[in-house]
């Protein structure tokens, strides 16, 4: 199982400047950066009831990006 994701809203890219997040964000189908509060929930999820069966899964948390 892997948790994968992309420019997640972090120290590091509340460093950028404002046109610099907003183009990032803009890539994805919901207009915004995931917060780590977003991935975690998912890690969350998988450690919990809720991940006892899948597996050989790749569970992307990027608000659309990749979609």
């Amino acid at each position: 199982m892997f948790v994968g994701g992309c420019a997640v809203s972090t120290e590091l890219t509340r460093s950028l400047d404002e046109e610099g997040r907003r183009r990032i964000a803009g890539r994805g189908t919901l207009r915004r950066l995931p917060e780590a509060d977003d991935v975690a929930s998912m890690v969350e999820y998988l450690l919990g009831e809720g991940g006892r069966n899948p597996t050989g899964t790749v569970l992307t948390v990027d608000a659309g990006n990749t979609a």
